[in-house]
């Protein structure tokens, strides 16, 4: 006697050929959403670096202790100085550290170096150049 009853379901290879897709679908927005992540994480340490200088620059200005202020720049560490160079001794120095494993490299400077000093009352430096991560 015929069997009048289809058998229902999926395949294995059905089965398979979507959980194939499945994978590919969660890996593309996985590796974009660390990209974007990673975007975020350099953006924000931007803004700090340029919340920094804009700190030593308005202390310079506002001739605070009558003296320069400057930024000295590592791969790793802001530091905010007062005076005409940076000395590491100094225990009025201000370190803030870059943030989430970012190194900050290629620091070119006008006349070399990785200080940049912001002139007593003017705000202006001759330190100006390009830093990058």
């Amino acid at each position: 006697m015929k069997s009048f009853f289809k058998e229902k379901g999926f395949t294995l290879i059905e089965l398979l050929i979507v959980i194939a897709i499945i994978g590919i679908i969660t890996s593309i927005v996985t590796l974009s959403f660390l990209e974007q992540t990673k975007t975020r994480s350099i953006q924000g340490e931007a803004l700090s670096v340029l919340a920094i200088l804009d700190q030593a620059r308005s202390l310079a200005m506002s001739s605070k202790e009558n003296t320069d202020f400057g930024v000295n720049i590592s791969t790793s560490t802001l530091t905010l100085f007062k005076g005409s160079s940076y000395n590491q001794n100094d225990s009025s120095n201000s370190n803030e550290s870059v943030a989430g494993g970012i190194e900050l490299v290629n620091i070119s400077l006008n006349g070399g170096g990785s200080q940049i000093v912001f002139e007593r009352l003017t705000g202006q430096t001759l330190n100006y150049g390009t830093i990058k991560q």
